[in-house]
């Protein structure tokens, strides 16, 4: 066999279309774990990605909870509110531009893959062009909406819904009467918190459980010490009363009432909105009853009934396991490889 020569290697060389590079804007919606892993994969692909953040600092719902994370591996003990400082750090450490206490976002569409994003915060107006928006901005827990009869605002000072930072380390809940509504995991974590806070609790699911078997079983066992008192049942009521808030329980076979000092609502979570509704609606974005994104599986986040060019959804937005800090860094980094393939597309 002759080998080819070398003038023969130059010439097929010649004929392979190799791209050049432009690092095209990124505008990446949301500074928490799956934002910033967008960011970081964007930037180490050779975009130019920004992160709009409405809280005055990067790290998200992390930022929030003070307890550790026993869920990443390799990393025992790390508090969550740690998570969310080493987000931020290593964000100013690539020199990642970001724009916090954001309220609002719009983004005009010149073409495809073409934006102009504008962001007003409470002091400032930031605008940027844009090849690509990704949007992470997360989910919030559901209220007293949830509820199929209307319970008003007075209510309020009664209901806890801040499921993620269960009640561990928290101030004694002796003698307080609760009442613990929801079915998965964190429903039933927070009846076994507030059994160890000293609470008399009542546990009510609509509907058989979700959570893991582990802490079923706990509760399980504290139900048959009557230290909880659990049943299938849906609050159908409520009212405030001089010595609580008196609740009606219907069961399949009777409607039951007690009365409670709280009722901590552990109902799920739907998509955070906030700063977002004319974004979804100006851009004819396609969502589920439920409000999420309808997206491929690589974060393409369709537009009425068509695969939109530019928009992407990250995060707990577009659901690809567990709702975990590691879920949310792996799907940051699958979307950001999406739009480097999507962008080399247009580059050709």
């Amino acid at each position: 066999m002759i080998a080819p020569s070398s003038s023969h290697d130059g010439f097929l060389m010649s004929k392979i279309p190799l791209l050049s590079h432009d690092p095209l804007p990124v505008v990446i919606v949301g500074g928490g774990p799956a934002g910033v892993s967008c960011a970081l994969w964007c930037k180490n692909l050779g975009l130019k990605p920004t992160i709009l953040e409405s809280r005055s600092r990067l790290g998200g719902t992390p930022r929030t909870i003070q307890r550790p994370n026993r869920w990443i591996a390799g990393r025992p003990n790390l508090m969550s509110s740690n998570i969310a400082e080493e987000l931020d750090s290593h964000c100013k450490a690539l020199n990642i531009p970001q724009v916090t206490s954001v309220q609002s976002i719009e983004a005009k569409k010149n073409t495809a893959f073409s934006f102009q994003v504008e962001a007003e915060t409470a002091t400032t107006t930031w605008s940027s062009e844009a090849s690509a928006i990704v949007v992470a901005t997360g989910l919030k827990p559901r209220g007293r909406e949830f509820f199929d009869f209307l319970l008003p605002a007075e209510f309020d000072p009664y209901i806890d819904t801040s499921p993620l930072g269960h009640l561990t380390g928290r101030d004694s809940h002796e003698g307080e009467r609760s009442l613990v509504v929801g079915g998965a995991d964190n429903a039933f974590f927070t009846a076994a918190d507030l059994v160890e806070s000293g609470a008399k609790v009542t546990l009510a699911c609509r509907s058989l459980p979700k959570a893991q078997s582990s802490i079923q079983a706990t509760i399980k066992n504290l139900t048959s010490e009557s230290r909880v008192n659990s049943l299938l049942g849906t609050l159908v009521g409520a009212s405030i009363e001089s010595d609580g808030i008196r609740i009606h329980l219907k069961t399949d076979s009777e409607i039951k009432t007690t009365l409670v000092d709280k009722i901590y609502l552990r109902a799920g979570f739907e998509p955070d909105w906030t700063h977002m509704i004319s974004f979804v609606k100006n851009h004819g974005l396609d969502l589920y009853d439920n409000k999420y994104p309808i997206c491929d599986t690589d974060g393409r986040w369709s537009s009425n009934g068509i695969s939109s060019t530019g928009i992407y959804c990250a995060g707990d937005l577009l659901p690809s396991g567990p709702a975990a800090v590691v879920t949310a860094l792996a799907n940051g980094a699958l979307v950001a490889k999406t739009i480097e393939k999507d962008l080399r597309t247009v580059l050709r």
